[in-house]
């Protein structure tokens, strides 16, 4: 997972406007989450123990932390990179309007997407390349969103809000999508190297905090549809199964560890996932033109 991150904060410190809000929102995402998924591998690593790395509770409250953090600069207009016209608006995907103004709620909205969709693609990390693609549509696909939403003529044309400094992210966008195909070069079966949650958790804080700052966290939905279903099918296993009924809906959850104990390949689940999301991310750029 280092070498993703390394790859990345490299490219973006040779690329990006430094002084970007956009990007300076972005390398305090890299940060916070490359400490936090590093801690906790370094315990795991240090005990030969996955049991024995940060709690769950730990993981969260670190993330819920960095959320608060990233509401509050959303929603302070003095530093925000967004202007506080949009700022608290809410947007869906084929829809031109906002549906609502959530004004503060939008802080607590931010820490649930952020929250959700770092673990979501934290779950998803279990088979040799399973995450790395997903991420790579997903990320391409918000990349472009940026390109777009970050320029004035493309903006007015597909009848976005335009959001000055925004296409910064576009280039961010491109050093993570190069990182993980490198990383997927050694990562594909059989795997050489492993994302570990200092990559998975930044990775996902990543996207998450791309999502809100474009203002397409509901995007996630379609692009991410794969960490989505994973993500569920976790919750369904331990809050609705075993919580509630007693008993596993899945023999196995995550839902890929389910089909691979059904019989199907490790290679062959994982191709699937990559097509599944690859059709999602093109149903995610629709939305682009379809409003």
């Amino acid at each position: 997972g280092l070498l993703i991150i390394l790859a990345i904060f490299t490219s973006t410190l040779l690329w990006c406007d430094l002084l970007n809000r956009f990007a300076l929102v972005f390398f305090l995402a890299l940060i916070w989450f490359t400490v936090l998924g590093g801690i906790d591998d370094y315990r795991v690593l240090k005990n030969q123990n996955s049991d024995r790395g940060l709690s769950q509770r730990i993981k969260l409250f670190w993330q819920v932390g960095y959320s608060v953090i990233l509401g509050i600069i959303f929603l302070t207009p003095e530093i925000s990179p967004v202007t506080s016209e949009i700022s608290t608006e809410l947007y869906i995907p084929f829809l031109k309007s906002p549906v609502i103004n959530l004004g503060w709620w939008y802080l607590p909205f931010i820490v649930f997407v952020i929250v959700a969709i770092t673990n979501s693609v934290n779950f998803a990390d279990g088979l040799d390349g399973l995450a790395i693609v997903p991420v790579s549509f997903a990320i391409a696909v918000y990349g472009i969103f940026a390109y777009v939403i970050g320029n004035a003529i493309y903006s007015d044309y597909l009848q976005f809000f335009y959001l000055p400094g925004s296409g910064e992210l576009a280039v961010i966008a491109s050093a993570i999508f190069g990182a993980s195909l490198g990383f997927l070069w050694y990562n594909a079966y059989p795997a050489q190297v492993f994302m570990g949650d200092v990559g998975s958790m930044t990775l996902g804080g990543i996207i998450g905090t791309m999502a809100v700052l474009l203002k397409q966290e509901f995007l996630f939905l379609i692009i991410g549809g794969v960490f989505v279903i994973e993500a569920f099918s976790v919750l369904i296993q331990e809050k609705i199964g075993i919580n509630w009924l007693g008993r596993r809906i899945f023999y196995i959850a995550p839902i890929h560890s389910a089909f691979q104990h059904s019989g199907v390949g490790e290679t062959k689940v994982v191709i699937r996932f990559w097509i599944i999301a690859g059709i999602l991310a093109l149903i995610g750029l629709s939305t682009l033109k379809i409003r």
